[in-house]
């Protein structure tokens, strides 16, 4: 798991996320259908993969209606995947601080 901290202003669509999509202990994980979701303070941005992710890293990037309504401030951040298994089994593959300007 990586931790990253990044600064964004309100309505801009950079810096675009590029997350590995790899399990804590090294392993790569069946990602397929599993949702996987962006969450910053109160705001969250999800997206369901419908396969894949080319050499396991996933390019995340937010729209600027999304950033622009962030507040301005400083939050911790994760982003998170649910996985189709039963039971549902959570990876968090990246986390840190956001600040918004």
């Amino acid at each position: 798991r990586s931790s990253t901290t990044f600064d964004i202003k309100r309505g801009d669509t950079e810096p675009v996320l590029e997350v590995a999509l790899i399990d804590p202990d090294g392993t790569a994980p069946d990602l397929t259908g599993a949702t996987i979701t962006f969450t910053a303070g109160t705001f969250s941005h999800a997206l369901v993969l419908s396969g894949a992710a080319p050499n396991r890293i996933l390019t995340m990037q937010l729209l600027n209606t999304e950033t622009d309504d962030l507040q301005i401030g400083v939050y911790l951040y994760e982003i998170k995947a649910a996985l189709l298994t039963s039971p549902v089994r959570y990876i968090t593959f990246m986390k840190g601080k956001l600040t918004v300007e």
